[in-house]
């Protein structure tokens, strides 16, 4: 039910606060912190997807990395066992075929030897280090008995790490770019009746080993990785970078785990993904303690996954606007809802007709919208019995109060009129200012009361008539009770029982009407009627008619009889009583019509026009 806000109540707009000052509005506030947490989050998402991918790929580099290192540490302990069975099969020939004793048959096996690529020299000794024979010829004759290899195969097969050439490094035919001859040897002893009759040996070319090494690294491919292999010395074997018998410390990887991975800083300063693997041997190969490793640079690793970097940060920039803008969005839609939300609580407030609240209205804003109108509806109903008790008092201070004072005064005037002494005379002058004073108090603060009329605004509801004329009746019935004055409602049959308006206002038009018809009366009756008269459009004009004896007094001093003109001042608190009645007609829409025939009374006719309530 729409209703206006209660007299005295008011929702003062919030002034404008300086430009300079003005804070952020609440759609900036929640975009902007929206744009941080969204910001914050995607950050933190983007740094440890980063860091997943990061991991991922070193993983996969790692386990690449550790297949190569296992596959050719293995093919080259395949490599050397067979050769090292070869060995083994060639000196059980030489021995069970006599061949010591018969040098061109010797020489003969020798030269087979030679023709295999990855021999670079072959031969056989005496029991005393004298060669033989040899593939070639090469170092027939000479003594190899100081050579390492010699000495160490007096009772086993031996292998010897590489090593650069000394006896054939002129002997041999010149590498490209003048690279040095380098060895693996393989040598095993001859005996006959048990006892050492000589030793063979071959030398493995290093260069044939290396081109084998690196077609087995191929055969395993990684991308952007380099081989390398250390001894157990800690000193470089084979790689792209450095030379052989360059520190590299390494082997220290496999004295943890005989293989795996990591990421690894080198001797050049830089991280990479490294692999390692042991050489565990072949028989009859038992290793050299090399240790294989593959690597792969991070730098590399990062290149080859910026694509994916920048598609998580592009994706991280998305997110962030996206939810930046729907932030945005909502905050606007939500923002419009409380604007009209905001709109409806002062309409409400103002007392004007608002419709039920929207089915969008979140729920919360919907319960704060009934507890708004309850509250209202509370304030109405005690600003209703507020203004009820204000013109009772109004009235009765009319009456109690301005009566007196008019009495006081107009005997002071009286005995002013008198023959007195002068010291008397100046105390009824005394007595007749005080009360002047006393009057204009009084009347001053009626004034001010009525002026608060000129700013109340109209509701609109729906009111029972029957209920308010009863109710307004009733507040002057103990006062016409006490002076024996019969108080009349005449109500027509077919006034509409229900009409919408300010049934605020006409009340207290009512009491006014019938306050001071009441007050002005000695004798007789008071008599209200109400009628109506159907207009277009479905209004009311409803037609107020207070008939005053003529023992009111009110045809002595208003000849004119005025509907809207000025009230005469002499009649006291009918006068005031009847410019207030006056300004509510007005404030209404309505008029006020008054006619008094002397011998017969005053008839008060107030025409208000009223929308008629289904």
């Amino acid at each position: 039910m729409p209703r206006s806000a209660p007299s005295g109540l008011s929702i003062p707009a919030a002034p404008d606060a300086p430009a300079a000052r003005r804070a952020p509005g609440l759609r900036t506030l929640l975009t902007l912190l929206t744009f941080v947490l969204s910001a914050l989050g995607a950050g933190g998402l983007v740094a440890l997807r980063s860091e997943q991918i990061d991991r991922e790929a070193r993983a996969a580099a790692g386990e690449l990395n550790l297949q190569q290192a296992v596959g050719v540490a293995a093919a080259i302990d395949t490599d050397l066992g067979r050769f090292g069975s070869e060995l083994l099969a060639q000196a059980q020939l030489v021995e069970e075929s006599g061949a010591l004793r018969q040098p061109v048959l010797l020489q003969a096996l020798m030269n087979g030897l030679q023709a295999q690529p990855s021999h670079a020299w072959a031969g056989v000794t005496d029991a005393h280090g004298k060669v033989l024979a040899a593939s070639a010829g090469r170092l027939v004759g000479m003594n190899v008995a100081g050579r390492e290899w010699w000495g160490a195969a007096q009772d086993r097969l031996h292998y010897g790490d590489v090593h650069e050439a000394e006896l054939l490094q002129r002997l041999l035919p010149a590498l490209q770019a003048g690279e040095p001859w380098r060895f693996i040897d393989l040598s095993a002893p001859l005996r006959e009746d048990g006892q050492l009759a000589g030793v063979v040996a071959v030398h493995l070319s290093w260069p044939w080993l290396r081109e084998r090494i690196e077609l087995f690294a191929r055969a395993i491919p990684t991308r952007d990785a380099q081989l390398f292999i250390t001894g157990s010395d800690g000193r470089q074997r084979l790689g792209p970078v450095g030379a052989l018998g360059d520190a590299l410390p390494l082997h220290v990887l496999a004295e943890e785990v005989p293989r795996g991975w990591r990421v690894q800083r080198w001797p050049d300063g830089r991280d990479y993904v490294t692999a390692w693997a042991t050489s565990p041997g072949s028989t009859p190969f038992a290793g050299f303690g090399w240790v294989t490793l593959v690597r792969t640079p991070l730098q590399a690793l990062e290149l080859a996954h910026a694509g994916l970097h920048h598609g998580v940060w592009t994706a991280a920039v998305l997110t962030v606007l996206l939810a930046t803008a729907l932030a945005w969005t909502l905050s606007t839609y939500f923002l419009r809802l409380l604007a009209r939300f905001v709109e409806r609580v002062h309409r409400i407030a103002e007392g004007a007709e608002v419709p039920p609240p929207s089915r969008r209205l979140p729920a919360e804003l919907a319960r704060i919208d009934e507890v708004l109108q309850a509250l209202m509806g509370r304030l109405h109903g005690q600003a209703l019995r507020a203004g009820e008790a204000r013109d009772v008092f109004l009235a009765q201070m009319n009456h109690e109060v301005r009566t007196p004072l008019n009495a006081v005064i107009g005997l002071s005037r009286l005995l002013g009129q008198m023959e007195l002494p002068d010291k008397a005379l100046r105390y009824v002058r005394e007595i007749e200012q005080a009360g002047q004073r006393l009057l204009a108090l009084a009347t001053g603060a009626l004034e001010r009361s009525h002026r608060t009329d000129g700013g109340a605004r109209l509701r609109h509801e729906v009111f029972e008539l029957p209920a308010l004329l009863d109710a307004a009746r009733e507040a002057v019935e103990p006062e016409a009770r006490r002076k024996r004055l019969g108080l009349k409602l005449d109500l027509a049959p077919e006034l509409p029982p229900r009409l919408r308006g300010d049934a605020f206002q006409l009340r207290r038009l009512l009491l006014g009407l019938l306050a001071h018809a009441v007050r002005v009366t000695d004798h007789g009756d008071v008599s209200l009627r109400v009628r109506h008269v159907p207009l277009a459009a479905g209004q009311q004009q409803l037609l107020l008619q207070l008939e005053v004896p003529a023992a009111g007094g009110l045809a002595a001093d208003n000849p004119a009889a005025q509907a809207d003109g000025p009230v005469p001042r002499a009649h006291g608190a009918f006068e005031q009583g009847l410019a207030r009645v006056r300004r509510l007609a007005r404030l209404l829409g309505g008029t006020l019509a008054v006619e008094d025939e002397p011998g017969r009374g005053a008839v008060l006719q107030v025409s208000l026009p009223f929308d008629a309530a289904a």
